[in-house]
């Protein structure tokens, strides 16, 4: 057992670093931030500067044009991201396509399909969204109410589907297409029922707004959709299979990816935060002299540890081929929980200064940069995008300890 990177993987770390750290430093996201009134600007042009460089495929069999290298090297981009703290878009962009849907193709797609979009993938030019959640679906994926009349979501017609209904809180604008669950037989049980399209965001009946603003401050996009044709060649998995496409390699990956970008970040911030009471005084005395703090900052760094032992143990079987679904459950869950009490101790060691929001210009109170309030307020949707705590708890108790559903 070996708790190590290879040199190769350290070389590709010490290289994705000194890219984000060259195009995209601290000052210019901050000044684009207040510009732009969003968390999350410069999102596409980083995301295309990446594919330039030919990172999206490193990890593709070389029958597709990739380097056939270890899932790790997605998983070192992925925490570099959150470390370098990069506009979050840009992981979206990069999660939604590269790693959800061009590993999903590689894992499940047809050949022609794989011909068609991995290499449109790999070059920037077909970029994707998530679309799972609905405005009145929740965080169970297999709800999917948006009907149109009497019809469902999704109608078999000649060579094509045809789509009505809603997707909310993506990243759509930003994309090209979006992965869309959709209900293709409401006769059947509600994880029987569903499929997978790829959407052309540009088809007659689609519209795009760009208007949400999340909590922590990004920017997201509603999508609707209404008598939208949707060409067969376009449906991912088997028809009214789409729940075993998600659960089989989708879901288990984004789970993983959010916890590793976001962690990333933490272990960033966790550094700050140990220079931040290096410096700074309360009552006299400096914040790491205070035993509290000490502690606290111990206690953050400990459960960061557990917690990326967690997810690298799940990119691990992975790799492995073996099931990972409530390997994927686990790592999220434990993240999210060490994530709302990690963000919970900073706003404790900041103090007030750290409830003022990352996008006030006022930069000379702003503890940290106003990251710690960004952090605090993203951590409440940790525990919802990507599967919520709640429902991930019922599936490991159902699905791995073989409890029975109450």
């Amino acid at each position: 057992m070996e708790f190590r990177f290879t040199k190769e993987q350290e070389e590709w770390r010490r290289e994705v670093r000194d890219f984000f750290a060259r195009e995209a430093p601290p000052e210019l996201v901050r000044r684009l931030m207040i510009e732009k009134k969003c968390t999350n600007p410069l999102s596409l042009d980083l995301y295309m500067k990446m594919s330039e460089k030919g990172w999206f495929k490193k990890t593709w069999p070389q029958d597709y044009g990739g380097e056939g290298k270890s899932r790790w090297h997605d998983t070192i981009l992925t925490e570099e991201m959150g470390y370098c703290v990069i506009p979050r878009g840009t992981w979206n962009l990069y999660a939604n396509t590269v790693q959800f849907l061009g590993n999903s193709l590689i894992a499940g797609g047809t050949e022609e399909q794989k011909r068609r979009w991995l290499p449109l993938i790999a070059n920037g030019e077909f970029r994707t969204s998530n679309g799972i959640t609905e405005p009145n679906a929740g965080s169970d994926v297999s709800i999917i109410e948006t009907t149109a009349l009497e019809e469902t979501t999704a109608v078999e017609k000649d060579d094509y589907f045809v789509v009505n209904g809603a997707k909310i809180f993506n990243q759509a604008h930003n994309a090209e297409y979006i992965t869309a669950i959709v209900r293709t037989d409401p006769s059947l049980p509600k994880r029987r029922g569903m499929s997978v399209l790829l959407i052309n965001l540009k088809s007659p009946g689609v519209a795009v707004d760009p208007s949400l603003v999340a909590i922590s401050g990004w920017l997201r996009s509603e999508v609707f959709f209404q008598d939208v044709h949707v060409p067969k060649a376009n449906l991912l998995g088997e028809k009214n299979g789409g729940w075993d496409y998600l659960i089989g390699e989708y879901l288990p990956i984004e789970r993983t990816s959010v916890a590793a970008a976001d962690l990333g970040e933490l272990f960033r911030i966790l550094e700050e935060l140990i220079e931040y009471s290096k410096e700074t005084r309360c009552d006299g005395h400096l914040l790491i002299q205070i035993p509290q703090i000490r502690s606290m900052l111990a206690d953050m760094w400990t459960e960061l540890l557990a917690s990326r032992l967690l997810i690298y143990h799940t990119i691990w079987k992975l790799g492995k081929g073996e099931d990972v679904r409530q390997d994927a459950n686990m790592a999220k869950l434990y993240f999210s929980e060490v994530n709302e009490r990690f963000c919970n101790a900073a706003m404790e060691i900041v103090g007030r200064y750290g409830q003022l929001e990352i996008l006030n210009p006022y930069t000379r109170w702003l503890a940290l940069g106003g990251k710690v309030a960004y952090l605090y307020n993203h951590s409440r949707v940790d525990q919802i995008g990507g599967g919520a705590s709640e429902i991930l708890r019922d599936q490991i108790a159902v699905r791995k300890l073989g409890l029975s559903r109450a």
